[in-house]
């Protein structure tokens, strides 16, 4: 869980900046999409780690389901022999 909750935040961190460089970029360059992609970054910054806690919720309430193929074998083949004997 703790690996999971690592990577959604190394995630929006990653989105974060680079909206917030791809902005300055183009504000620099003087650009006339800059206003509007600063707008989006400002919305972002509020959307982002909203939508990440709300993953890191749904994980929680619902956990990966793993399976174990070695345990399932090992059951299928102990029934087998139960049923012959």
């Amino acid at each position: 869980m703790k690996k999971t909750q690592r990577i959604l935040a190394l995630v929006g961190v990653v989105l974060l900046l680079g909206m917030y460089v791809c902005c300055f970029v183009l504000a620099v360059t003087g650009k006339h999409e800059a206003t509007t992609l600063f707008r989006a970054a400002l919305g972002a910054t509020i959307a982002v780690p909203i939508v990440l806690y709300a993953f890191m919720m749904l994980l929680k309430l619902f956990p990966p389901f793993r399976r174990n193929e070695e345990a399932d074998e090992g059951d299928e083949s102990s029934s087998d022999l139960n049923e012959d004997s």
